[in-house]
């Protein structure tokens, strides 16, 4: 073998290295900047432009923007600035984080009003109404479920059980998340326990197939919830280290050793012979 070629292939294992150490940072930082832009740009500047025209409508408050962030007092043609110039100027000059600081407290607001006897009535009122609108009635209870999926207080262990189930056919294995238990027609005909399962796709589980199969038809993963997820997300490369089989720890050594995977202290031991 040249010296060309072993300086190349050097070279390129190295520059894997350095990129499979780096990338995760990388799309951490570009996922942490997409959300904060859109925050910003959707939640933040809205607020800060509506703040800002309320207290350009006042003689006091022009003159606090102006001394303050240098926003013109007039127009060239002498008048107070209104509509999309004013809008420009506020978008342009007003710092981000007074609409991010009043957008928090208002959220922390609703959910101490919420956790109160009298706020919890007056909010389940109001869903009373939206469930009531043409349109609304339609899309609300649907998304209500989700986030009280997401976000609900209350333990839900069988809805974050990780199973493995026969899909989409039998000898094919995929693993999927226990989301509900069933339909009652579908239970009554076949008299079994049913569960609903949600299969996530790789590599965005956010979408997904949802199926219906007997109780008896699952294998419970000893497996959590975010470990689940990068299984889905890294197309089986990252498995947990309680799942791993022998043979997956042999692999999983010989990557590491041969600079494909960073080393870590946590690298499983070859099998005894």
């Amino acid at each position: 073998m040249s010296e060309k070629s072993t300086l190349w292939k050097g070279t390129k294992r190295t520059f894997v290295k350095g990129l499979a150490t780096l990338l995760p940072t990388i799309l951490t930082i570009y996922v942490f900047l997409f959300v904060f832009n859109f925050i910003r740009n959707n939640v933040s500047e809205p607020i800060n432009i509506l703040l800002g025209k309320q207290l350009y409508g006042t003689e006091w408050g022009r003159d606090y923007l102006h001394d303050r962030f240098e926003i013109p007092l007039k127009d060239e043609e002498g008048k107070p600035l209104e509509g999309d110039r004013l809008t420009a100027e506020l978008k342009t000059r007003l710092p981000w984080w007074p609409g991010f600081i009043i957008a928090f407290l208002a959220v922390l607001a609703v959910g101490f009003i919420i956790a109160s006897w009298l706020g919890r009535r007056l909010w389940r009122g109001g869903e009373k109404l939206l469930t009531r609108m043409p349109v609304v009635k339609v899309i609300y209870p649907y998304a209500k479920q989700v986030t009280d999926f997401v976000f609900g207080d209350k333990e839900k262990p069988t809805y974050s059980s990780v199973v493995a189930v026969e899909y989409p056919m039998r000898g094919i294995w995929s693993i999927g998340f226990i989301t509900g238990e069933g339909l009652r027609n579908l239970k009554e005909h076949l008299q079994k326990k049913m569960v609903n399962i949600f299969i996530p796709c790789s590599p965005t589980p956010v979408s997904g197939f949802t199926i219906i199969v007997s109780s008896d038809e699952i294998v419970p993963v000893d497996m959590s919830v975010d470990d689940a997820m990068r299984f889905v997300i890294s197309a089986g490369v990252i498995v947990p280290q309680q799942q791993l089989t022998e043979e997956g720890k042999t692999r999983l050594l010989e990557l590491k050793e041969s600079g494909r995977l960073p080393t870590t202290e946590d690298t499983p031991q070859p099998p005894k012979k």
